[in-house]
């Protein structure tokens, strides 16, 4: 009868397994001098393959589970956290159609076959159970350790010996190398600002983050020269020589590395041990001892230079690139690499085995460690063996094993930027201005009028000309009101709106001055302001360095910019009383009192001589005073007078008609009386001012009543002053004024002193005569002993009336 092998197992089996002895439940499936049936179980765990994706790592496990006893095994347990394993497969399911009964004593009959007992809960003599699992984890590179535990029980011991199933417990230890290819790039400027034209240098870094190896760096970076890169590997070791790279290539290695060549190619344990100790193999002391391989037992720190970025190698770039924009630059580099391929392993073949197998190195550097933990009995050839046409293995015999896995790893381009790299590149922020010399200059002017003779002696009614002299002096210049002036401009060249602070001095150490403008100086763009400097009175020096200076912040830094422009004193921008106009008023002239233009406008001293006819009252022994005022004025509405200057005309029935009696004797010089103020001086003299009231219209014979009133509008006093009061033609006083005299055709009163401010009011009662018609005017006139005369004038227009009778008046 021929025993099968296996059938199918759909779901997880679950085996009892008979044993002739007790085995603790804590304990491995193994025991002393038991027999043929006794119960066994043996565990391998090898690696399938590993899977980075993104953050997650997933790894996939196989788990082989052996009946190595003589007893069917049930409730075998799978404990490995972490792990997800699928339905086991038999190893029946592909030889056997049948199982043997308990018991049968059949011999080596290969063609009897025995009914199929399908019973997925067991794990029946000599069957194997494959699980496969599957581990996610977050990302991780390199080693990867993992232990499965198994437990059974015995089926049969529980059964036949009503005792308590005992437990069978194997373990299983696996790991995996995970391959991770992955870099770092960075990009720095090497300084933080430069001027522009300079050339700006930017270092980039390349990192083999990973632990496989790349290819070396394509870099991307438009605009950037690279040289041939460095590496951060040590001077003198084969790594070194990748400093001989290019951007897109590698050198060949000198001669020199045939040193590493020679030394790689030892087989001797301590490369080995040395390797997987920097591969950071968690078992190197127990997986590598005594293993030598051909493959991956190189020497890393001398290998030879293949044109690859080794895992932890950094290889540093200086590229250059023209500083041919302001402001700020950003700059970013795409590095493109390749990861190797990497192979994947078979199994090493069989070996003697020991209680604990050590696998071997594989290619990739990758260890792997399965622990067996089984019974020490020693197997001999059971019942089945001849069924089988095999013979069963020695427990010791030889048993493959996994080797430590690597899987294997496709290339992979892989793409990064670096993160932008910024510098900042000087440029010239421009300012350029002007100059201009602003003052003002004033010119004084004075007026004096003179007359050949200050009094006249002519008959009755008849006349006498005067002559009159106006004299307007132009006084030298005064310049004052100094300003420098213009317009500051700055340019802006950077990109970006610029602030800035903008001042202006005047020399060295001179003022500084008042600028009016914007705060800001638009992107690529210019800006105007306008400064004012103040000087006074005090005049600029010719040729003096006026500048202005643009205070602004490039890259973080304070900086300023100045222009400059040389003060070139000049013409006045303004000239104040450059020229003057004279007019000239005369008492009694047509119409009365009216001021007529008589010279200019002049720019220089002037002087006009000019005659008018002054009349004689009728009445012998009567006089007539006429009073003449010249005028100019200046700016701000400022008056000079010169004046009023007397002429006396009186009535002598002794001169014959049409002759002027020649000046009084003594009086060898007209009488000059000036009127005016100098600029800048204070008024501090008396300002008299008169004002006569009285009837407009009278008929003759009648009474008439003047009021005059002498006012004081300056700010000094008015000393000794006397109000005479002319009685006109046709004429005479009616009565005495209080206080008042009469003498020669006048009325006569002394007001004294007037304070500023201050007024006196008198008044005189006339007669007119029953002959008179026509108009008649009546002449106040007020002298100061410090000061100009005033006048006042009230004009009475006579009707005559007949039977009006005649009052006698006071005549002297």
């Amino acid at each position: 009868m021929r025993f099968s092998h296996c059938w199918t197992k759909a779901g997880a089996l679950l085996i009892a397994l008979a044993v002739t002895g007790v085995i603790p439940a804590s304990g491995s499936a193994s025991g002393s001098n038991t027999g043929p049936h006794s119960s066994d179980i043996e565990v391998s765990k090898s690696a399938v393959t590993a899977e980075t994706v993104g953050a997650s790592t997933t790894i996939t496990w196989k788990v082989v589970v052996t009946n190595d006893g003589g007893r069917d095994l049930e409730e075998v347990k799978l404990i490995d956290p972490g792990v997800v394993f699928g339905t086991p497969v038999s190893s029946f399911d592909d030889h056997c159609t049948a199982k043997p009964s308990v018991g049968d004593k059949s011999d080596n009959d290969h063609n009897n076959v025995s009914t199929c007992v399908d019973d997925p809960t067991v794990l029946q003599e000599h069957e194997s159970l494959s699980y496969t699992g599957t581990q996610s984890m977050a990302k991780v590179c390199g080693w990867v350790k993992n232990t499965v535990v198994v437990t059974a029980e015995d089926r049969i011991s529980g059964r036949v010996y009503g005792r308590q199933k005992p437990t069978l417990e194997a373990r299983a230890t696996a790991k995996i190398f995970v391959e991770c290819a992955d870099f770092d790039v960075t990009k720095v400027a090497k300084e933080s600002s430069y001027n522009l034209g300079q050339t700006i240098t930017w270092i980039v870094t390349v990192k083999n983050t990973g632990n496989v190896a790349l290819s070396n760096p394509v870099l991307d970076d438009p605009g950037v020269t690279f040289g041939p890169p460095t590496s951060s590997m040590p001077a003198g070791s084969a790594k070194h020589a990748k400093s001989l790279r290019t951007a897109r290539g590698v050198n060949k290695m000198p001669k020199s590395s045939s040193r590493c060549e020679k030394k790689n190619s030892s087989k001797s344990q301590r490369s080995v041990k040395d390797s997987c100790k920097k591969d950071d193999d968690p078992d190197c002391d127990d997986d590598d001892k005594g293993y030598s391989a051909k493959s991956g037992s190189k020497d890393d720190d001398c290998a030879k230079d293949d044109g690859v970025l080794n895992p932890g190698e950094t290889l540093t770039f200086v590229g250059t690139q023209t500083a041919n924009a302001c402001g700020v630059v950003t700059n970013t580099v795409t590095v493109k690499v390749v990861s190797r391929p990497g192979k994947g392993h078979d199994d090493d073949k069989a070996k003697d085995g020991d209680d604990k197998y050590t696998s071997s190195k594989s290619k990739t550097g990758a260890t792997k460690k399965i622990v067996v933990k089984r019974s020490n009995k020693v197997v001999k050839n059971s019942k089945y063996d001849d069924k089988y046409g095999d013979k069963p293995e020695d427990k010791h015999g030889d048993k493959p094993k996994d080797k430590p896995h690597a899987p294997p790893m496709q290339a992979v381009e892989l793409t990064k930027a670096s993160a932008p790299a910024t510098t900042f590149v000087l440029c010239d922020v421009v300012v350029t201005k002007t100059a201009n010399v602003e003052f003002t200059r004033t010119f004084d002017w004075t007026i004096t009028k003179t007359v050949d003779s200050p009094t006249f002696n002519v008959a009755p009614n008849g006349s006498a000309t005067a002559t009159y002299t106006v004299t307007a002096t132009k006084s030298a210049a005064t310049d004052g009101a100094y300003k420098v002036t213009g317009s500051i401009t700055v340019k802006n060249p950077y990109p970006t709106e610029l602030p800035v602070a903008v001042t202006d001095q005047l020399a060295s150490q001179g003022p500084l001055c008042a600028v009016a403008g914007p705060t800001t100086i638009p992107a690529n763009g210019t800006a105007s302001f306008s400064y004012a400097c103040d000087l006074g009175n005090v005049p600029p020096a010719n040729g003096a360095r006026n500048t202005a200076t643009a205070a602004f912040s490039a890259n973080g830094v304070p900086m300023s910019a100045s222009g400059s422009a040389n003060v070139v004193v000049g013409q006045p921008t303004t000239v104040v009383n450059d020229s003057v106009t004279v007019t000239d008023a005369l008492e009694g002239g047509t119409p009365a009192g009216a001021e007529t233009s008589l010279f200019g406008p002049v720019t220089v001293t002037t002087s006009k001589t000019y005659t008018r006819v002054l009349t004689a009252p009728p009445a012998p022994l009567a006089c007539v005073d006429y009073f003449n005022v010249a005028r100019l004025t200046l700016s701000g509405n400022v008056s000079k007078t010169a004046g009023p200057v007397k002429v006396t005309v009186c009535a002598d029935s002794a001169v014959p008609a049409g002759v002027q009696v020649p000046p009084v004797p003594g009086v060898t010089s007209p009488t000059v009386v000036p009127i005016g103020i100098p600029v800048g001086t204070p008024a501090t003299g008396p300002d008299l001012r008169v004002s006569k009231t009285g009837p407009g219209a009278a008929i003759a014979g009648q009474l008439v009543t003047y009021r005059i009133k002498v006012t004081n509008r300056g700010s000094g006093e008015a000393l000794n002053v006397v109000l005479r009061d002319v009685l006109p033609r046709s004429f005479s006083v009616f009565s005495k004024a209080r206080g008042a005299s009469v003498t020669k055709g006048a009325v006569r009163w002394s007001i004294g002193t007037l304070a500023p401010g201050q007024s006196r009011t008198v008044s005189a009662t006339f007669r007119i005569d029953r002959s008179a018609t026509g108009r008649r005017c009546n002449t106040a006139i007020a002298t100061p002993s410090n000061g100009a005369v005033a006048t006042g004038r009230r004009c009475t227009r006579i009707a005559a009336v007949a039977g009006v009778s005649r009052t006698p008046g006071v005549t002297g």
